[in-house]
């Protein structure tokens, strides 16, 4: 409700705020525009390589925290001093309508339960497995809920790099549909697919010490099908720091000021070099798919980069579409780990497919990631 002064004149009761109105409705107003300008400027920040300016990989962090404070301050905005904010809070918002569905898209027609794909679908899993759920001492029981999921194709990042625990786990797929397994990899970081279709080829497109990326050559019963399986450059952040800043996030942070801000630098420092070796594995991404364009790809993996990212942006403009702003539901984060909720594992897919279906398990306690799922329909047998 606007705020009014009590005037004798009948006349102005109905348009003349009180001094204090006045002055709240401009620091309202102020404070709106403040947020708007840092949502575009996060917004904006997905087109700049972090090869040109570092810190832009930080800033795009900052677009929930901008979005959230948007729609608060345009909210209290309507209910006191709506004349001031309503059209404010409107362009703003509407600016970043795209960004803003990338980020949290809705679609409350498509059923995102867990399903079996047809004959004329895909089922694609991408799982940071943490070791194969070793990391959480829950190895046979995600083996099994990856069998359950009952997918065409399983990519994964952080396997088991234990040669007697690979023998157990191909064991337990060998009867199933997706016996087919190729992984590649070290103690550091093995990356793999478990297929349905046979591998005809495995081809390593870039590494880095912890990281890699791999290209599969599939056999579908259509054709030859590539996948690209992505574990980009992680953020590097040690236990210590992110304890430190989840205190911190807490307020139960026990450091003096100065040890709070250095600890503060440190990880955006990390995240900001981190996103400039991001961008030097998409254009190894590139140059793959370059020599593949005429056939049907799927791209997965974690990404290690929010779907405000430059990484994530660079690899849709590849042509490929992003399976859950597509057919998910809600924030759909993948990443649950001290104070950091976010989505950063991603599928993707060429034209030739259109999801239908697009879901990250919140449930999943088996990693310290969520897995996400996608179901593709090959557009000329949609149904």
């Amino acid at each position: 409700m606007p705020f009014f002064s009590k005037s004798q004149n009948p006349r102005k009761d109905a348009s003349t705020p009180s001094p204090m109105a006045h002055i709240f409705g401009m620091l309202l107003s102020g404070a709106l525009g403040i947020s708007i300008l840092g949502l575009w400027i996060s917004a904006a920040s997905v087109y700049i390589d972090p090869r040109f300016f570092k810190w832009i990989g930080v800033v795009g962090l900052a677009f929930p925290i901008f979005l959230f404070g948007t729609l608060f301050l345009w909210i209290i905005g309507l209910l006191f001093v709506p004349r001031k904010t309503w059209l404010l809070g409107l362009i703003g918002l509407g600016v970043c309508a795209q960004h803003i569905y990338t980020y949290c898209p809705i679609h409350p027609f498509i059923d995102n339960e867990t399903t079996t794909a047809t004959a004329n679908q895909i089922k694609v899993v991408s799982y940071n497995t943490f070791f194969f759920g070793r990391g959480m001492e829950q190895q046979d029981e995600l083996v099994r809920y990856l069998i359950d999921q009952h997918a065409d194709i399983i990519c994964f990042q952080e396997g088991e790099a234990n040669p007697d625990n690979l023998k157990k786990i191909e064991s337990r797929f060998a009867p199933t549909p997706t016996h087919y397994i190729s992984y590649e990899g070290t103690q550091e970081e093995v990356v793999g697919i478990i297929s349905a279709y046979p591998i005809l080829e495995q081809k390593l497109i870039i590494a880095y010490p912890g990281n890699a990326i791999y290209g599969y050559r599939l056999q579908h019963p259509r054709g030859e099908l590539i996948v690209v399986n992505c574990h980009f450059r992680s953020n590097l952040l040690s236990g210590p720091t992110l304890e430190g800043y989840t205190d911190m996030m807490h307020g139960k942070s026990k450091e003096d000021k100065r040890s709070q801000w250095n600890n503060t630098k440190t990880l955006f420092s990390k995240i900001a070099h981190s996103a400039t070796e991001r961008s030097e594995m998409v254009d190894a991404v590139e140059d793959y798919l370059a020599q593949h364009k005429d056939k049907p790809v799927i791209l997965c993996g974690d990404f290690n980069d929010t779907p405000i990212s430059y990484t994530r942006h660079r690899v849709a403009s590849l042509g490929l579409t992003d399976a859950f702003r597509e057919a998910g539901q809600g924030f759909g984060f993948s990443f649950r780990r001290n104070a950091i909720r976010v989505r950063i594992d991603h599928i993707f897919c060429s034209k030739d497919f259109e999801p239908v279906q697009a879901k990250v398990d919140e449930e999943a306690p088996y990693s310290d990631h969520q897995p996400i799922s996608a179901t593709l329909v090959w557009k000329n047998e949609k149904k």
